[in-house]
């Protein structure tokens, strides 16, 4: 996935970002990309501290639970407007 995001990056600064303030899908684009990224990166540091068995507090546990429930509400908002 972030090599994705490397390869891509030129394209994305070029095509995309000019238009960042002046189309909407433009500024759903770059929100559900970096959102998508950002989620992945908390799954895997998530991921990883299970594994090394790191104890995990119920706090943490629920922080997770509401980050990927908040993540998922954002990235199916994105597809809804677009789909408007």
């Amino acid at each position: 996935m972030v090599l994705e995001y490397i390869w891509f990056l030129s394209d994305e600064v070029r095509l995309v970002w000019p238009r960042f303030w002046k189309t909407t899908e433009a500024k759903i684009y770059v929100v559900t990309r970096y959102a998508g990224l950002a989620g992945q990166s908390f799954n895997i540091w998530f991921a990883f501290r299970m594994v090394s068995e790191v104890p995990n507090s119920p706090f943490i546990c629920r922080v997770w639970a509401s980050y990927q429930a908040a993540m998922t509400q954002c990235l199916l908002l994105s597809v809804e407007l677009l789909l408007m």
